[in-house]
């Protein structure tokens, strides 16, 4: 079965790859589910990185337009040299290099590789399908094996937090694309909301890991508030509460059986670590959550020792006691750190327009799924990295900020058009 999974995932990748400018949703998709692919051959998160980087410049030159630069993106470009420039006054240069390459990389190389193909036909579709797939064959991956996750984290260098972005991504395309996707057929729907309760589900608790629980719960709750809120949303929520229902009385019925399975063994693994402290009914047996109090309180100090241009790039890494690499578990707090206030104030100057923008095209009524969809990307990146990953691991956030400027470069280039030829064009779906 190891055989088999793997000569499917090789094979899904060689498909995605041949067609980057075909369907370049599919490339998407393993780019950004790189953390997932670990399960088979290893961390390749920077190897996607710069193909990734390769595409993007390869399709800006294939379209043969003339590239309009967005006044954020020019703060994205000087946040990044702030960062390249700390290589040079860091007492950890190797680790300031390292953690400069995995922005460049993976956070720079998902905002342009969205900016340039979000708009592409079919393009999300592709993405969830893609997602879909590749989350399938590593769950199963991981259900097979026997051990804890602590062992099968170890035994392929990969951590909870890093696999958590599978299942991340996964449920955020399924739940946007049954809210807002319109029409599609019964049997989709039907198929979806079993890969969503009987797999990605039990997959997110065997990982164990609350952050993702938390954000795409949030993500999931404003989406049906806003479906609700445009159109009304009766059938959806039935369906949702039929799921639900349905897959908690199959785990009631099946309950023992589950127990004494590997399925079931990697499921009370993750339960166990989401309930820690619950029963006491306080934290003080959470030794995740103390961690993070701790860590968020050794930024601060951190910060305050250079609050204007910060200690540089990973610094966190090396400066906090005991560390030992850490990150502070807040993308906030992290920029603070390591570029003080003059980097937070150029950070916000790239994020907070496209995210303005973002929203704006996205709260259109009816709300398109193509706009949906990486606007809960987005949401639940942002509540995640309040809580967990470094901003190195930002791939879905700074993915969704490049779609959001993807539609609007396109829309201001339909608005020239329109003006120009007096004839209205069409929007980007």
């Amino acid at each position: 079965m190891s055989a088999f999974l793997t000569l499917a995932a090789i094979g899904y990748i060689i498909f995605a790859v041949l067609n980057i400018f075909s369907r370049p949703g599919h490339f998407a998709a393993v780019y950004l589910l790189s953390y997932g692919l670990a399960v088979f051959f290893g961390s390749i998160g920077p190897i996607a990185g710069a193909v990734s980087l390769v595409a993007t410049f390869a399709a800006f030159n294939a379209h043969k337009e003339r590239l309009s630069v967005l006044p954020a993106e020019w703060f994205l470009a000087v946040w990044i040299g702030t960062m390249l420039l700390s290589m040079f006054t860091t007492p950890q240069m190797d680790i300031t290099v390292v953690y400069v390459a995995s922005i460049v990389l993976l956070a720079a190389g998902s905002y342009l590789y969205a900016r340039a193909f979000a708009t592409a036909p079919h393009f999300f579709e592709d993405l969830l399908l893609g997602s879909v797939i590749i989350t399938t064959l590593c769950a199963i991956r991981i259900f097979q094996m026997t051990d804890t996750i602590g062992v099968l984290g170890d035994s392929i260098n990969m951590t909870h937090v890093g696999l958590a972005t599978l299942p991340e991504l996964a449920l955020l395309g399924v739940i946007s694309f049954l809210i807002f996707h319109r029409p599609h057929p019964w049997w989709v729907s039907v198929g979806l909301l079993l890969f969503m309760f009987g797999l990605v589900f039990p997959f997110t608790a065997a990982l164990g890991t609350r952050s993702v629980i938390l954000s795409v719960g949030i993500a999931s709750v404003l989406l049906l508030g806003l479906r609700i809120f445009q159109e009304g949303g009766g059938k959806i929520i039935g369906i949702i509460s039929v799921g639900l229902g349905l897959i908690v009385t199959l785990i009631a019925v099946f309950w023992t059986e589950l127990q004494t399975s590997r399925y079931g063994i990697l499921v009370l693994v993750g339960s166990s670590r989401l309930s820690s402290g619950a029963g006491a009914g306080n934290l003080e047996g959470d030794t995740s959550a103390q961690l993070r109090f701790e860590l968020y309180d050794q930024a601060w100090r951190i910060f305050f020792r250079h609050p204007i241009f910060g200690s540089g790039a990973g610094s966190f890494g090396y400066l906090a006691d005991g560390a030992n690499g850490a990150y502070p578990h807040n993308m906030f707090l992290e920029i603070l750190v390591q570029s003080g206030l003059f980097g937070l104030a150029i950070y916000s100057l790239f994020f907070i327009p496209l995210a303005v923008k973002g929203l704006r095209q996205s709260l259109q009524s009816p709300a398109s799924w193509n706009t949906i969809f990486p606007l809960s990307i987005f949401i639940s990146a942002l509540i995640r990295h309040q809580v967990s990953m470094t901003i190195t691991q930002g791939k879905l956030f700074f993915f969704a900020l490049g779609c959001f400027a993807a539609y609007a470069v396109a829309t201001e280039k339909s608005a020239s058009r329109t003006s120009e030829n007096g004839t209205p064009q069409t929007q980007p779906s």
